[in-house]
């Protein structure tokens, strides 16, 4: 399975928005992206997303002053284990004039708490500009019991 990025719009030269990578940073573990991760139950982790845009519409948006962004993250449940879909969060960013790129993370310090297998998923949106969303899933996890 592959990480999946979408996102729009595409107009060349005016406004070009893409969602670029999606990955699990475990405490103490450098990052490791890839498509599954397993982690002890209630251990800790931070998600990132970074997203970029391009064009002369993306130059409006980002010199617009105190204009945010907000990357949401969750993680559902698949599979025959007894898991739940969970909302992890979200992280909110300010807009940068002149900035092309940026990276939301989230840290999840409590971890998750039931064994299982998830599939994590990102959207990142502007609340107060229509028509600009980026999207991105495909990285499983697996939580279980720490054999220690």
């Amino acid at each position: 399975m592959a990480i999946t990025y979408l996102s729009q719009p595409q107009i060349p030269t005016l406004l070009d928005f893409d969602v670029t990578d999606f990955s699990v940073v475990a405490e103490g573990v450098p990052e490791v992206g890839g498509v599954l991760q397993i982690l002890d139950r209630s251990e800790a982790f931070t998600l990132q997303l970074k997203f970029k845009g391009e064009g002369t519409q993306w130059q409006n948006i980002v010199g617009v002053p105190g204009l945010t962004y907000e990357v949401h993250f969750d993680a559902e449940g698949i599979g025959p284990f007894p898991h739940k879909d969970l909302h992890l969060g979200q992280a909110i960013g300010n807009f940068i004039a002149g900035q092309m790129e940026y990276t939301a993370k989230l840290q999840v310090p409590n971890g998750i708490s039931r064994d299982g297998v998830y599939r994590l998923a990102a959207m990142v949106h502007i609340p107060n500009w229509k028509g600009v969303l980026g999207f991105a899933e495909g990285l499983l996890m697996q939580v279980s019991e720490s054999e220690e």
